[in-house]
């Protein structure tokens, strides 16, 4: 979950957002306001940085900088146009000058939660795991019902090793978020990770009770399956994804392939040369001729 939170008079949540023709009519009649209000009120802080908001919501990140630079000239103990500074700057890849801005808006409201949050993930750009899981912490401390900051900490536990406090962090969000399956994805590859693979099935099972159409959890549910030795239950997940969609080469090549292992030789010939059929559909050559190849090594055994 890689977002920043930025200030924008109420909390906006998010990076960028994509502009209709009409929202570029609206910002342009927006922008050509507060670039009116800019002339009219020089010396206002405010007007600047609510230009500087207009700039980051439709992309100009430049210009977005340059307002927010001249609003803390004029006024500089705002916490959240520091804050707003930092995630542009973030956006643009200079990582050290945006934690010196969350630095400052942490120094005027050392209570918040957005700052810590996104210093959080500039830290995580340069390599500062453990700073990150402070600040993430801190963001937890002010706000222990913010899921997105056990995200971010969950994912700087896995940058920094430590998978069990990954899977921690998964499971608080399952806990406040019930329904999240994107929780359960990554607790069940932190858990695959760990060599838990049957609580790994148990989360991708979980992600299908939710959504009995998610492909991907049938893909990680029968790679998992497959580990543990279950390969009639992964050759059941894959058999699920093809009534998904007929047309899923890999489907069939890993159904393919595990009916080999099963001792179907029919079966596994059947479905490779379904899958070269595919892949040779799909101008994918090199694939269909690697997958003829497999048939003529099962074949020969």
């Amino acid at each position: 979950m890689n977002k920043f939170i930025f200030i924008l008079g109420t909390l906006v949540i998010g990076t960028m957002m994509s502009a209709t023709k009409a929202d570029a009519q609206n910002w342009s009649n927006t922008g050509q306001l507060t670039s009116l209000l800019v002339q009219v009120n020089p010396n206002d802080a405010n007007t600047y940085s609510s230009r500087g908001n207009d700039r980051l919501m439709f992309g100009d990140l430049k210009g977005a900088i340059e307002d927010y630079t001249q609003s803390l000239r004029i006024n500089p103990n705002n916490a959240n146009v520091y804050n707003n500074r930092g995630g542009v700057r973030t956006q643009l890849g200079d990582f050290k000058g945006a934690i010196e801005d969350f630095n400052q808006s942490i120094r005027i409201a050392p209570n918040s939660s957005p700052a810590y949050y996104n210093r959080g993930h500039a830290r995580i750009r340069l390599g500062d795991f453990k700073g990150a899981i402070e600040d993430f912490n801190q963001s937890i401390r002010n706000d222990p019902n913010d899921f997105m900051s056990y995200y971010s900490r969950g994912s700087a536990h896995l940058k920094a090793g430590d998978v069990k406090g990954a899977i921690e962090d998964y499971s608080q969000i399952i806990r406040l978020k019930p329904h999240d399956i994107t929780a359960y994805q990554n607790r069940g590859a932190a858990r695959t990770k760990l060599g838990d693979l049957k609580g790994a099935v148990e989360d991708y099972s979980q992600i299908l009770r939710l959504n009995p159409n998610d492909v991907i959890a049938y893909y990680n549910r029968g790679a998992t399956r497959t580990k543990l030795g279950d390969l009639k239950g992964a050759i059941e997940d894959y058999s699920q994804i093809m009534r998904i969609n007929p047309q899923d080469t890999k489907a069939y090549y890993y159904r393919g392939i595990t009916r080999a292992d099963l001792g179907d030789k029919r079966g596994a010939i059947a479905d490779l040369q379904q899958a070269a059929k595919l892949y040779r559909k799909q101008g994918k050559i090199s694939d269909s001729q690697r997958v003829l190849d497999k048939i003529k090594l099962i074949s020969s055994k």
